[in-house]
């Protein structure tokens, strides 16, 4: 018994040098990969590899952050369309009965279309109707294919 778990120590500590190994033959290939001959040399790549990183990694932000804006604009704009015949029926409706009574069996839909309505109306910031969803739908597409190159 005891000695099986002398080998499992043993075996850790075998692994861990191999671990070492590797960890320090890629470091190797790194090295000479990069033509480095000195210590400022990999200083300096290291630095250059991180403000790299650094770039990419906000222009992904920049990308993300993009996408979660048109997709909430594309869709405020299908909210809208959606609900639009609900809204129109509601707004010719003169009767203040009948009003109420559709208000209250479409309120969900009402205010749906009463939301995007406004939300559109801020983001396209007194610019004419209908919204450019055709290009939004495209910078959309073109920004995930973005993503997915980085």
């Amino acid at each position: 018994m005891m000695k099986h778990i002398a080998d499992g120590k043993n075996l850790e500590k075998n692994w861990q040098k191999v671990r070492n190994l590797q960890t320090q033959a890629k470091i190797l290939i790194f090295i000479q990969s990069h033509n480095i001959t000195d210590m400022a040399q990999l200083v300096q790549t290291i630095e250059t590899i991180n403000k790299k990183f650094k770039d990419l990694a906000d222009n992904i932000r920049k990308a993300e952050r993009r996408l979660d804006t048109l997709s909430q604009h594309i869709t405020q704009y299908e909210s809208r369309r959606a609900h639009r015949a609900v809204y129109n029926e509601y707004a010719k409706l003169i009767d203040p009965k009948k009003r109420e009574a559709y208000y209250a069996k479409h309120s969900a839909e009402i205010e749906a279309f009463k939301d995007a309505r406004d939300y559109l109306g801020a983001v396209m910031n007194g610019r004419t109707d209908p919204p450019p969803i055709k290009d939004w739908k495209a910078e959309e597409e073109a920004d995930s294919r973005k993503i997915r190159r980085l």
